[in-house]
C-alpha cells in the first residue's frame, strides 16, 4: 500500500499549556508520515496555499502566497518576515 501523507493544521490561541500534549498525541509512534502546521486561529490561509514543514504563521497573516519551508511570514497580505535557524521551531 502506498504511504499516505497528510497535514494537520492545528490552530494553536492561548492553548500553550495543551499544545504538548497534542502534538505528542499526534506524532507519538511511527506512523505518521505528514506535517504538523500550528497556525493563529486569527490567521486565515487561502485555498491552494501551501505552507512547508516548520513554517510559521504570525498573528492575524493573510497568507496568499506558498510559504516555504522553516519561513516566518507575517501580515495582511503575509510576507516574509526570517528564515529559522537550524535549532528554532523544531518540533
Amino acid at each position: 500500500m502506498e504511504d499516505l501523507r497528510i497535514s494537520i493544521i492545528i490552530p494553536v490561541y492561548n492553548v500553550e499549556k495543551y499544545l504538548a500534549k497534542c502534538l505528542d498525541s499526534i506524532l507519538v509512534g511511527n506512523a505518521f508520515t505528514g506535517q504538523v502546521i500550528c497556525v493563529n486561529d486569527g490567521s486565515t490561509i487561502l485555498c491552494g496555499v501551501t505552507i512547508g514543514e516548520n513554517a510559521m504563521i504570525g498573528i492575524g497573516s493573510v497568507v496568499t502566497k506558498d510559504v516555504p519551508a522553516r519561513e516566518v511570514w507575517v501580515g495582511n497580505p503575509a510576507r516574509f518576515l526570517k528564515r529559522a535557524t537550524d535549532n528554532e521551531y523544531e518540533l
